[in-house]
């Protein structure tokens, strides 16, 4: 009787998990296009205390493009070389197009930093990245 108990309960969690991975594969198969970096955003170099260094992610020429033409989100990190506060990226609102797709790297401190974009579409598990150097110098040398 408890093999019979056991076998029943093995097939009832092979289902269930059949069942979850079938639903996952579902939600992926409705996703359309890709998303591809069309235009990447080359190293740079900022000024401390300076202009900040402002990017449209979808603008005329591209840096992100979604085959599909589905809405892209992007998130936007950075890691400071120096151990200090070097740049702070955001994405803000484009006031022309009204969409969240524009790159705002605020210089802080003089060193370097790694920023990274990422693009999402929605689909899961699904992304890609574009990843940029950029190192701040002294505004007094310029």
């Amino acid at each position: 009787m408890k093999t019979v108990k056991s076998i029943l309960f093995i097939a009832a969690a092979l289902l269930v998990s059949f069942g979850l991975f079938s639903e996952c594969q579902t939600e992926r198969s409705g996703c359309e296009g890709n998303i591809v970096v069309q235009n990447p955003i080359p190293d740079t170099t900022l000024y401390a205390g300076g202009d900040s260094l402002m990017i449209d992610l979808v603008g005329n020429p591209p840096v992100f493009i979604q085959t599909a033409h589905k809405h892209i989100s992007f998130t936007a990190t950075s890691t400071d070389l120096d151990g200090q506060l070097v740049v702070f990226p955001t994405i803000k609102l484009n006031q022309n197009t009204g969409e969240v797709s524009l790159l705002k790297v605020v210089p802080y401190n003089v060193g370097k930093a790694i920023v990274t974009v990422r693009a999402e579409d929605g689909c899961i598990d699904y992304w890609e990245s574009n990843t940029f150097e950029v190192t701040v110098i002294d505004t007094t040398k310029h």
